[in-house]
């Protein structure tokens, strides 16, 4: 019985992703030495309906002025979410003066920049794991 009900509950998972929402927040602590460019993206992860879950980690891009700066992944270390609530999560940035180029360095000093990320999380809803495309939506920093 048990097997027909993990079962059951893995089609159902494996069907429908649990509902994740990922919205930036700002970016934060930019910085420029040594010929790289580092920054911090602040998002805000909430889960708005189901089971907590936990986020183990995250592989994403970070977009800047509709450029890809970049793609990393971030281990989060099963940072639990439970319905109706938020978490912050801190992506850590940094990228050369040359990929830089292409967004346009004034644009990142004056701190006037639309930021998006892109990405997977994978979670875990009790035993379950699940990965969760995100895409935030594109957002219009200033600092």
């Amino acid at each position: 019985m048990l097997a027909l009900l993990l079962s059951l509950l893995v089609g159902v998972a494996e069907a429908r992703p649990p509902a994740v929402t990922v919205e930036v927040l700002e970016v934060s602590d930019l910085t420029i030495a040594k010929g790289e460019v580092r920054f911090v993206v602040v998002a805000e992860v909430s889960r708005p309906r189901g089971l907590p879950l936990r986020l183990r980690e995250v592989d994403y891009r970070v977009k800047v002025n509709k450029t890809e700066l970049l793609a990393d992944h971030l281990d989060l270390d099963g940072l639990r979410v439970t319905q109706g609530q938020s978490q912050v999560v801190q992506v850590p940035c940094a990228v050369g003066l040359d990929a830089v180029a292409g967004v346009g360095l004034q644009s990142l000093l004056k701190g006037s920049m639309k930021v998006r990320l892109v990405g997977e999380a994978r979670a875990r809803v009790l035993l379950i794991p699940f990965t969760v495309p995100f895409q935030t939506r594109l957002v219009d920093l200033q600092r």
